[in-house]
């Protein structure tokens, strides 16, 4: 069972109003003159209404009222019906139930009308349609005003949409699908919120007619005193609902970001040595650097990268102006000591004229940015030549290599796994071919950070760009040991499976 701190304002609203249409919302007072003395009033001046030519008389109007056996009956025309199993629900003994025509005038017709296409931005006069807007547009067509003011206020129903709306201004019908009709001797902001309630629970027939089935409901009405009192309770919650929406809706927007929030703070916990205890007996980040760097060293030798003349490496010096409070074991290396970085062929090298069909033999795939942002190899069908690939060799990819989309999602990291085949990237991918590929897990934790930060925007958002090679390559990063590294990923692999 929802308590009220469990449901929405929308729930609460509902909820009020169904204590307020069983008369469970407001006390009722015993001197309150009875609502079937009201309904005779009611008919009286309807019969009135008649003579003087303002409305028709309905030869099937409804006249609901309770017989001597306590049970609800219906009469129409010369016939009665016992509708005892037709209540919905129990009301107080000073309540009665009535159907929406017999109570309510109709207003408007046909000649108050304009068409959807003459609804103006700008005019003299509002235009009230069956949409979700109050006020639609405007016309300037004097012609068809429905004069209405402030203290004789219209309803309107939305046939197609179940839209209720009360009117208490000049108006002219806009467009096809509405009902417009004045309540007589009824408070019509009660009316108002009782159809509200009904007309959400009528069931949906999509963009069908809805009228038929809200003028056969049964609608129970009070004494007008207590109509009155219930009208001011429910404005009284509506402004407190109002409060409760927003903060509803801020909660809402807090509780969207906050997984992604609290994993960006783990995250950064993780980066600067916060996560998991050091271990003075692990082999210091700055052999690993070591390590990486004669890695580096070897794919030179063999020709397979070429040295960069602006190479960077960060060191210790013999008087220890290093780097203060790094953890124990940490060091600085930049982006660039750990692998070749290499962006997409410009637009005119790859055009969709050079693909082939993916049945072709011994075809080349073309990696793309959704293979990034979606972290799946298999994705796409653009394929080139093996000749056209011994062109843009320079643009190949392998396996364990990283690919980062740099349009689309900016930003999304994602290494091929061993099973994916040799491509090419386009034009919208950077490549990163790691020179020890066992940190590649923590690396592209790293990276991702880095992209943040380059790209100026905030923790958990959206990266903005791709940054130039000159500032991402330089780029200074903060490595742990490789058995900390190993701990941090056990760690963190555990508390984001907490998301799941």
């Amino acid at each position: 069972m929802k308590t009220i701190k469990n449901l929405t304002a929308e729930e609460i609203r509902k909820s009020i109003l169904q204590l307020a249409i069983q008369g469970k919302l407001v006390k009722q007072d015993p001197s309150d003159e009875p609502a079937s003395e009201l309904v005779k009033r009611i008919y009286a001046e309807k019969q009135k209404l008649i003579r003087e030519g303002k409305i028709k008389k309905d030869k099937n109007e409804s006249f609901i009222f309770k017989g001597d056996d306590n049970c609800y009956y219906e009469k129409v025309g010369k016939e009665i019906k016992n509708i005892n199993d037709e209540i919905p629900f129990e009301i107080p003994e000073n309540w009665t139930f009535f159907k929406l025509e017999s109570l309510t005038a109709p207003v408007g017709n046909k000649k108050n009308q304009i068409l959807a296409k003459e609804i103006l931005q700008e005019g003299k006069y509002p235009v009230i349609t069956q949409g979700q807007n109050l006020i639609e547009g405007y016309t300037n067509y004097e012609n068809k005003l429905i004069a209405v003011n402030s203290d004789e206020p219209v309803l309107m129903f939305g046939d197609h949409t179940r839209n209720i709306k009360i009117i208490d201004f000049p108006f002219v019908i806009g467009a096809d699908g509405t009902k417009f009709f004045k309540p007589i001797l009824i408070n019509a902001k009660y009316l108002f919120f009782v159809l509200s309630f009904i007309s959400s629970n009528l069931k949906n027939r999509g963009y069908e007619r809805h009228y038929s089935l809200l003028k056969n409901e049964l609608i129970p009405l009070p004494p007008l005193s207590e109509q009155c009192r219930i009208v001011n309770k429910i404005e009284n919650f509506n402004n407190l609902l109002k409060q409760y929406a927003i903060l509803e809706q801020k909660l809402s927007l807090l509780e969207s970001s906050f997984e992604e929030k609290l994993k960006a703070s783990i995250l950064q916990y993780a980066i600067e040595g916060k996560l998991v205890k050091q271990n003075p007996e692990d082999e210091p980040a700055s052999v690993l650097l070591e390590r990486i760097k004669s890695e580096k060293e070897k794919l030179i030798k063999e020709g397979k990268i070429k040295r960069d003349k602006n190479e960077s490496f960060i060191y210790q010096s013999d008087d220890k102006n290093y780097y203060e409070n790094l953890p124990i074991g940490w060091s600085f290396a930049p982006l660039s000591a750990f692998g070749v970085y290499k962006k997409g062929p410009f637009g005119s090298s790859l055009t969709k004229a050079m693909f082939i069909d993916e049945k072709t033999p011994n075809r080349v795939k073309v990696y793309e940015q959704k293979n990034a942002i979606q972290h799946d190899y298999r994705l796409g069908n653009y394929y080139i030549s093996s000749n056209k690939y011994e062109e843009m060799k320079g643009f190949s990819v392998y396996p364990c290599d990283i690919i980062v989309s740099c349009a689309g999602t900016i930003g999304e990291i994602y290494q091929l796994p061993n099973e994916a085949p040799v491509g090419i990237i386009n034009q919208a991918l950077m490549k990163i071919t790691l020179f020890y590929n066992k940190i590649a897990t923590y690396y592209i934790i790293l990276l991702r950070d880095k992209l943040h930060e380059l790209s100026k925007s905030a923790k958990g958002t959206a990266i903005k760009n791709i940054p130039s090679f000159d500032k991402l390559k330089p780029a200074q990063i903060l490595i742990p040991p490789e058995n900390e590294q190993k701990r941090i990923i056990n760690r963190l692999n555990k508390i984001f499976d907490l998301f799941l």
